[in-house]
């Protein structure tokens, strides 16, 4: 399996096709061994139906590679071939890969600098895939070098039964699905701006090979932010991890940002990887996989005998609150059941509100401006 999908480079696209993909497969053909790109069944107990070359998010290798703008290829042999088929296949592929990368040498150097200016060479405002999904709807007919087997209903499950599987080779015609199209993308901004407390993010993006700068004196700059709505955490944990779900209402404000602030140029070969980790729609991008999961958490809070004072002060104040209050609780009468939820009405109202709760701490610089940024500090 490889990735040749909308969010990997064009050159890598175009050497995988053209290249690689071609070589592998003749020479594996000839030396009795066919390979087909990792797949799965459209229908489990029916093989005729097609198959299906799902893309993979940067969570899996290949995919991490595409946003590293390098190939990554991952090899595996079904479990129903024997162990010496499985390490033969495995063997004869590895010296067909490194035979034409050798061969290619030139050709793969050029694809991979190509794919590091184009990503690098991003403009402000230009749209980057961030996922894709298979249109089930567009396939090609393909030849599928299989088995003959056998299908019963199953008396126990009452499913249909993959019972036996025969040595004898029997070619399957079937519909191949592997166009995809672009479900979440992202508009590249000038640079990114994150707080300096996440120093957990700044450093995993570090190790990611990300270039990340410091600003040497506080800067007020105009970034495009994101308020977190909706969120849902799922029921079941992955890789051991709970991931989120969310909505996300975007919006522009002008932020102080303080010395030391990091600063992440998009102007670097690694940003496809920026987007991935930073854009929070991404299949795995950090609030997707619970790294920023303390900024759903509010922590100030005023008690009610405070607040009830509070509230007929700025009532005092400003009357039309009570009108507006008046007007909330009539129109939502079971969002306001208890006395705590009146009177956060006014907590909400108050400077004291805790505003940053639910707030992408990631700011978007959309304008290219210069930007006050401490010399990077010298590799040992």
């Amino acid at each position: 399996g490889v990735a040749k999908r909308q969010t990997m480079a064009p050159p890598l696209v175009d050497w995988t096709k053209d290249v690689l993909e071609p070589y592998l497969k003749a020479n594996m053909a000839k030396d009795g061994y066919p390979i087909h790109p990792y797949f799965r069944l459209k229908n489990r107990s029916d093989i005729s139906k097609g198959v299906i070359h799902y893309p993979f998010s940067p969570r899996f290798s290949t995919g991490y590679g595409a946003a590293k703008n390098r190939i990554f290829f991952l090899v595996e042999c079904h479990a129903l071939k024997d162990y010496q088929t499985r390490v033969t296949a495995n063997l004869l592929l590895m010296r067909h890969m490194i035979e034409l990368i050798n061969k290619e040498k030139e050709s793969l150097l050029a694809a991979n600098d190509a794919a590091d200016t184009e990503s690098a060479e991003f403009a402000i405002g230009e749209t980057v895939a961030l996922n894709v999904k298979v249109n089930m709807q567009d396939s090609s007919m393909i030849d599928f070098l299989g088995v003959e087997y056998d299908v019963q209903p199953s008396d126990l499950s009452g499913g249909q039964w993959v019972r036996d599987y025969s040595d004898k080779p029997k070619t399957i015609r079937m519909p191949h699905f592997e166009q995809t199209a672009v479900t979440d993308s992202a508009i590249m901004p000038y640079a990114y701006f994150i707080p300096h407390e996440w120093l957990e993010h700044i450093e995993l993006l570090e190790l990611h090979g990300v270039r990340v700068d410091r600003l040497k004196r506080p800067l007020e700059a105009k970034v495009s932010r994101y308020l977190i709505t909706d969120i849902v955490f799922r029921k079941r944990s992955f890789e051991g991890t709970i991931l989120a779900d969310f909505g996300l209402e975007p919006f522009e404000e002008t932020v102080y940002y303080p010395e030391g602030t990091a600063v992440i140029i998009t102007n670097q070969s690694s940003n496809r990887v920026v987007a991935a980790l930073l854009e929070p729609h991404a299949p795995d991008s950090f609030l997707r996989w619970g790294r920023w999961n303390r900024i759903f958490e509010r922590r100030e809070y005023a008690e009610d005998y405070f607040l009830e004072k509070m509230a007929r002060r700025m009532i005092a104040e400003d009357p039309q609150l009570k009108v507006e209050f008046d007007e909330a609780v009539a129109a939502n009468p079971e969002q306001f059941t208890s006395h705590w939820a009146k009177l956060y009405f006014f907590y909400a109202r108050s400077p004291y509100f805790e505003r940053d709760v639910n707030m992408y701490p990631v700011g978007r610089l959309m304008e290219a401006r210069p930007l006050p940024l401490a010399p990077q500090p010298e590799k040992e």
